[in-house]
């Protein structure tokens, strides 16, 4: 069962860079960004920082995942969109390296 859980957990990993992979390409051709993408890869991040920190099992991002989800097309309601500052500092890590032409939000 540890096994399939490191699995999970690298798969995971994996997901989160190649959706960072998105948000830079999506910068670079499309010459804008996106709030939700940078809520949803913030907190894909997150759930990948929380399950060593706080010793819990990798299959919580099972749930942790598709919640993440979910938060990103509610961060425009207020209570959410506190996330927006935090995403942003997020995504702009993606975007270093881009013309600042390109990056128009």
């Amino acid at each position: 069962m540890h096994i399939i859980a490191n699995i999970l957990y690298a798969i995971c990993v994996l997901f989160a860079i190649l959706w960072g992979v998105l948000l830079r390409h999506k910068a670079k051709t499309e010459q804008a960004t996106e709030k939700i993408f940078e809520v949803f890869g913030f907190l894909m991040v997150i759930s990948l920082i929380l399950i060593p920190s706080l010793s819990l099992s990798p299959f919580h991002l099972l749930w942790m995942f598709p919640v993440s989800f979910l938060l990103g097309p509610l961060s425009f309601i207020f209570p959410f969109r506190l996330l927006w500052p935090f995403a942003s500092l997020y995504g702009s890590l993606w975007y270093i390296g881009l013309k600042p032409k390109t990056v128009i939000r």
